[in-house]
């Protein structure tokens, strides 16, 4: 597939996505990615003529649930000639919470090393998923939001897309097999080699039941499965998702029609092929249950054709170290077939002394107004998108750095991932080298700061490590550490509380929500007070900073335009012409 692939701003006279639907967690960032859309087509970024609509969900409904949701809504929207267009839907709700750094814009806002400017996970789809358009008629192709799918199966083999469900495979591990959806396949129903019918789509399944189903192939002495990925379904689908939805509105002025959790893999799966058996929590008596028991009746009798890909590749990006991992070439294959690199607008600060201290996040735009140099610097090994740095900084080859001002030598080390960072030189004159711990989350974000009730722009800079667990909740709070650190040392260094680190009448406590981080009236100040919280022993505390925030505080004060304005500031100010 990746030889068909169009590039994102090539795509004209060919058949295409006549919609795309993306969802998001909220109203809030539903305002995100419609920014984030709206300034893609304003620089031709994203192909035009495709009609981009961003759906939030209206509860925690889980992916099935927000298909049901977004279908209803886009049908409402677009009355009879719904049914008509070829529409891909992407998964992109969510708080992205193992990956921090893509919080703020989403997580279709991942960079991905290719392309200038740099590609994100959206560019990329748009991309990799043009060839399916032109091998369907009308549907719906569904895929999440933090994944990268390889697929080749070669010119000389025609095939389409044609049945009420026609999902794509990746042959994958037993192991692998045993956390993901397995397809039971007929492999007497084989056409061309590539398209089989499925008995039934195993959940989760354990190799005892992969082997009682004849899930598990044998080919030289290795056994592997056919595992879950995107997947497409007709408008006959669709209308019964769609009429399950709204048989649980209870009137029209209902935002959901339900209040738990539908899994679009699993859920909508369970019914499919002759061997589909009722699942065990059909046994329930709640809200849940009645609705599996709902999708299970109106999709029982609807056809499941899976298409297998032996050369392809399902790669996620949903956590720091697959992130790392992708961008940072530790997957050679991808890295090779998607043509990365590691280094996209990386420049050099030219005669820092004489240069003038620039904020890139004012809202104008700004167009080189940094002298910089573009030779290759020594010491920089790891990945480096739209960033103009010291030219004696050092890099770990697995370390990232995106869209960063950094006039200052800087060491970051292992595992680490550094975005939006600004640092002045001028403002901190005793320090003349920064040296950062490894395993490193660290972003700078524009906020407005209604904290301190005077909704001026404000600057929070947060920083976790790499493999912090940011969704786990702590019922003794003595065991919450942030850097290694107990929460007493932390508190004591702030010159406060544990308890004052987290609101009041907190019952969920977590790194999400706990209050370390103070604003600052620029980029550089918000970094160094960061940097001084994880890396100084000494007393932090400053009586002008009383108010702290938390993660799940900055994205609800986030101001993502002029998140967007900066990065096409630094974006222009790392081109090469």
């Amino acid at each position: 597939m990746i030889d068909d692939c169009k590039n994102v701003n090539e795509l004209k006279n060919t058949t295409y996505w006549d919609i795309v639907i993306i969802t998001a967690l909220d109203k809030a960032q539903k305002e995100a990615y419609d920014s984030t859309i709206n300034e893609r087509l304003k620089t031709n970024r994203i192909p035009c003529g495709v009609q981009y609509l961003i759906v939030a969900d209206p509860w925690k409904i889980g992916n099935g649930g927000s298909t049901m949701h977004a279908l209803h809504v886009v049908e409402q929207q677009l009355g009879e000639n719904f049914s008509k267009n070829r529409i891909l839907l992407i998964h992109a709700g969510g708080y992205s919470q193992r990956t921090p750094t893509s919080c703020c814009l989403g997580k279709i806002s991942t960079s991905i090393p290719k392309g200038f400017p740099v590609y994100d996970l959206l560019d990329l789809k748009l991309a990799l998923y043009s060839l399916f358009p032109s091998r369907m008629k009308s549907g719906i192709f569904l895929c999440s939001s933090d994944t990268i799918e390889i697929f080749d199966c070669g010119n000389d083999i025609n095939w389409w897309i044609k049945e009420d469900f026609v999902a794509f495979s990746h042959p994958s591990t037993v192991s692998v097999g045993e956390q993901h959806g397995v397809y039971v396949l007929d492999r007497s129903s084989s056409k061309d080699g590539i398209l089989y019918q499925a008995l039934c789509v195993l959940q989760k399944p354990s190799i005892e039941k992969m082997k009682k189903y004849n899930a598990i192939h044998t080919e030289n002495n290795r056994d592997r499965v056919y595992t879950d990925s995107l997947y497409y379904f007709n408008f006959n689908v669709a209308k019964k998702l769609m009429a399950i939805w709204r048989s649980e509105l209870k009137n029209e002025h209902e935002e959901t029609a339900f209040y738990c959790e539908i899994d679009c893999y699993g859920d909508f799966m369970m019914p499919l092929g002759k061997q589909a058996s009722i699942s065990n929590e059909f046994n329930d008596n709640d809200e849940r249950t009645k609705i599996l028991k709902k999708i299970f009746e109106n999709l029982r009798t609807c056809q499941l054709e899976v298409i297998v890909l032996e050369n392809s590749t399902f790669n996620h990006t949903g956590t720091n170290e697959e992130y790392l991992d992708i961008c940072c070439n530790q997957q050679a294959q991808l890295f090779l077939e998607l043509d990365l690199t590691k280094q996209i607008g990386l420049k050099l600060y030219d005669n820092i002394e004489t240069q003038k201290n620039i904020n890139f996040w004012q809202i104008s735009s700004i167009t080189n107004k940094i002298s910089t140099k573009t030779q290759h610097p020594l010491n920089i090994h790891g990945c480096v998108f739209h960033s103009i740095i010291h030219e004696k900084s050092h890099t770990h080859p697995r370390s990232i750095i995106e869209y960063c001002l950094i006039n200052i030598p800087i060491i970051i080390q292992i595992n680490s991932i550094l975005s939006n960072i600004n640092i002045d030189g001028t403002c901190i004159p005793t320090i003349n080298r920064i040296e950062l711990p490894s395993g490193l989350i660290m972003q700078t974000i524009s906020v407005c700061d209604n904290v301190h009730n005077n909704s001026q722009l404000s600057y929070v800079t947060f920083a976790f490590e790499y493999d912090a667990s940011m969704k786990k909740i702590y019922n003794d709070i003595n065991e919450m550490k942030y850097f290694d650190k107990p929460l007493s040392l932390i508190a004591n260094k702030l010159n406060c509380k544990i308890d004052d680190l987290f609101n009041k009448n907190e019952k969920s406590k977590s790194l999400w929500n706990i209050k370390l981080f103070s604003l600052g009236q620029t980029p550089t100040q918000s970094f160094i007070q960061t940097w001084n919280l994880i890396s100084v022993d000494t007393n932090c505390f400053n009586e002008n900073l009383l108010k702290r925030i938390s993660m799940a505080d900055i994205l609800k004060i986030r101001l993502v335009k002029n998140i967007l304005q900066y990065r096409s500031n630094m974006t222009n100010n790392t081109n090469n012409s």
